[in-house]
């Protein structure tokens, strides 16, 4: 089987072979199991497949058909300007998840600064803010030892010596620092929310769900981030789009300032910015 037959054949195969974002998947795949880049199968299309090479994208093509996401059978996934290392330990990071990493770096300054980013999953916030910012320090937890070896890997990958992970139930091994910004993606999806079922069983139900109302870990992480910031710090963190009048009480509650709601690339609510209290 040739590389044009190989895809040829997954996509009329495919589960929807009118979208053409399947094609590019397919495309994404192969290279994949090749370990060349697209363009090499559209320069080398007649090229024969190995018959280990043409087992493996078959069972990538089938794996990808019942549901797997693509990001987990590659491996990686881009965010903000870098490539990362992900598994079924981490939820994959997502486009929406960037407005963290636009208003991190609108608010605070380029000079060196002390951060704490609780839950980081496969790393891609800390990861960007240290790569965007080589002045900063920044200090990132999880729950999850599956979670911290993905999160260490991406570091490495970027030689970054401004991070240090951390194992932590949120603040539980944090020091009593000061710090300049607290940022998170914490779990926000309700415990019996009907979306889950397009997430699982394949992204982590630690990093999604957070109770009954969705919003523990952002009580939890607003309720003590006081203890954790400076006068005037900021606090920045990702929320369901129908959780804004929820958080922004918490807020209020925790005697936060300057509460400001912000919208993801779909222009739904997405993400909150706050000041602790002076």
């Amino acid at each position: 089987m040739t590389l044009r037959e190989a895809l040829r054949w997954a996509f009329t195969h495919s589960n929807n072979p009118t979208d053409p974002t399947v094609r590019i998947d397919l495309e994404h795949l192969l290279s994949h199991v090749l370990q060349q880049p697209r363009s090499y199968l559209h320069t080398w299309p007649d090229k024969a497949l190995t018959l280990p090479e043409e087992t493996l994208f078959l069972d990538s093509v089938k794996q990808h058909q019942q549901g797997t996401p693509l990001a987990y059978l590659i491996g990686k996934q881009a965010f903000w300007s870098l490539n990362f290392y992900v598994s079924p330990a981490v939820l994959i990071p997502r486009a929406d998840t960037e407005v963290l990493i636009q208003l991190a770096l609108e608010k605070l300054p380029s000079t060196p600064i002390q951060v704490l980013e609780l839950g980081t999953g496969s790393g891609c916030i800390a990861v960007t803010l240290a790569h965007e910012r080589p002045d900063w320090q920044i200090l990132s937890c999880d729950v999850s030892a599956d979670a911290l070896q993905i999160a260490e890997k991406n570091r490495a990958r970027y030689q970054l010596t401004n991070l240090q992970f951390r194992h932590s139930h949120w603040y539980d091994a944090v020091d009593a620092t000061q710090f300049d910004l607290i940022i998170s993606n914490p779990p926000y999806i309700a415990d019996d929310d009907a979306h889950l079922r397009d997430l699982l069983p394949h992204e982590p139900l630690l990093a999604l769900t957070a109770g009954a109302d969705g919003l523990n870990a952002l009580r939890h992480i607003i309720q003590h981030a006081t203890h954790y910031l400076k006068p005037a710090a900021y606090l920045i963190l990702e929320m369901g789009y129908d959780q804004a009048d929820g958080v922004r009480d918490l807020l209020k509650m925790a005697d936060f300032f300057n509460i400001h709601i912000h919208h993801d690339i779909a222009g739904r609510a997405r993400a909150v910015s706050a000041q602790a209290s002076k």
